[in-house]
């Protein structure tokens, strides 16, 4: 909140101190030039301008490039309005970084449901505390408007309605139904709510297209409730425009799609040329092994085991992509009977040295394909990073943590540096040399995207010649 003639903040929230990185008694005591990055299109009087607008009482959206307390910069999503609180005239200002946009949606659906949970609260003691509802009503960045579920007129908005759907006043709205200001975009798309409302009592990050004034097709995330007000049932409705994040979506699926082609295409031009070096190689080793020596069979021998190696990356960057495009298919899956299969598996399939102990682990529901493949990745690196110590031990344990089952594979093996443990999950990051461990450098990507898809998290800890410990979590 600052204040009008000066610009001079004069009270702020908790999200600000973490945005900015600066301490309450800091930002009471600083001016408008500490968030000035020195950009030219982002200077002192550029912000003074969009203040003197809203004095004006003209609201303003606008998006800010601004300097945090550590240097850095971060873009942000500001509002600005006028307000008279204690018989003062303020402007408020509420901001959101936009940074990135996947990071946005999550900000804006912890919104909404925070919005929702304080609108439920607060239906049962509207009565008693109009003073305050009327605070959360008309000061809300989101879009909120209450209508007569009966004729479906609206009996009020606020400014972030306003703002949403391209109006300058109250009076172009009140009294009106959505139909009658061109919103829906569906034929009867207000009855639809209503039917959902009667069914489930509330609606929760609904996806809907509606028209502004001037007509534009706007994406919205809605939630909304029924309640009483003056013994009138109404509808109250929370909405936040997602347009960007539906374009943004399009896009990706757009991008995704031409990606998917374009590694199968790939992977079918490769793989003829692979046959080709793979069927000749050994032709030639069958037909003139006796004229080729030592040498000359090692470096062909070294072809055949590259032009495999190629294969096998070719196969794991399309099941990576394949990954995020296969149907989720939960069951209740014993993990303690799924490690213990799968080491007998890896046992018939490779010779190796490594004590593998099981604990009794926690049994989750989730798709046993990709949980499965997930095993397989981390008991094989583990086996694989253990192998050149003398008495090699695997250990795999599960926990509870919170809302989530946390499993862990340990191994006494060569570890790594823990300061490049975030690099672990990518494709083709590596923390060791291929001569000293064979790998494609996909096969921890796969186990992050599979445990991504699922809900849950992906780490590692080690240290150098002590060990590594992976684990992944899993939502009950």
């Amino acid at each position: 909140m600052h204040e009008i003639e000066s610009g001079k903040i004069i009270e702020v929230n908790q999200r600000a101190f973490e945005i900015t990185g600066y301490k309450s008694e800091e930002l009471l005591h600083i001016g408008l030039q500490e968030f000035i990055t020195g950009h030219p299109d982002y200077t002192l009087k550029h912000a003074m301008g969009y203040l003197q607008k809203a004095a004006a009482g003209e609201p303003q959206l606008f998006e800010w490039l601004n300097k945090n307390k550590d240097g850095s910069h971060s873009w942000l999503e500001v509002n600005l309005k006028k307000a008279t609180i204690a018989g003062q005239e303020r402007i408020l200002a509420f901001f959101r970084e936009i940074n990135d946009r996947k990071k946005a949606q999550l900000e804006i659906q912890k919104l909404n449901e925070g919005l929702e949970q304080k609108v439920i609260l607060r239906t049962t003691e509207l009565q008693k505390s109009n003073e305050l509802f009327s605070k959360l009503f008309n000061h809300n960045p989101a879009s909120i408007a209450i209508s007569n579920i009966v004729t479906g007129r609206l009996i009020d908005v606020n400014d972030g309605f306003l703002l949403l759907n391209g109006y300058s006043s109250k009076e172009e709205v009140l009294g009106k139904t959505t139909a009658e200001l061109n919103m829906p975009v569906q034929p009867g798309q207000g009855s639809e709510l209503v039917r959902l409302l009667q069914e489930n009592k509330y609606i929760k990050n609904l996806e809907v297209n509606v028209y502004d004034k001037e007509g534009n097709k706007k994406w919205i995330q809605l939630s909304a409730i029924m309640l009483e007000v003056d013994n009138v049932l109404c509808l109250l409705s929370v909405s936040i425009d997602i347009t960007e994040r539906k374009k943004a979506e399009e896009q990706l699926l757009l991008v995704n799609a031409e990606l998917e082609a374009f590694s199968y295409s790939v992977s079918h031009d490769l793989r003829a040329p692979l046959r080709a070096i793979d069927g000749y190689s050994k032709m030639l080793l069958d037909k003139y092994y006796t004229v080729f020596d030592n040498e000359g069979k090692r470096l062909f021998n070294r072809i055949v085991d590259n032009a495999k190696k190629m294969s096998l990356l070719i196969d794991n960057l399309l099941e990576f992509s394949r990954l995020g495009k296969k149907d989720i298919h939960k069951s209740l899956i014993s993990m303690t009977a799924l490690f213990e299969v799968t080491v007998a598996e890896i046992n018939t399939m490779m010779s190796h040295k490594a004590v593998i102990k099981i604990d009794k682990l926690h049994s989750i529901n989730a798709d046993n394909t990709m949980i499965k493949q997930v095993v397989i990745n981390l008991l094989s690196n583990a086996i694989k990073y253990s192998s050149k110590i003398e008495n090699p031990l695997i250990e795999v344990r599960s926990y509870r943590q919170g809302n989530e089952i946390v499993y862990s594979v340990t191994d006494n093996g060569v570890g790594f540096d823990n300061q490049f443990a975030h690099k672990l999950f990518g494709v083709f990051q590596r923390l060791h040399l291929q001569a000293d461990f064979e790998g494609t450098g996909v096969g921890l990507a796969l186990v992050k995207r599979i445990i991504d898809r699922h809900g849950g998290r992906v780490w590692a800890s080690g240290e150098l010649n002590k060990g590594a410990t992976f684990c992944f979590s899993l939502p009950q």
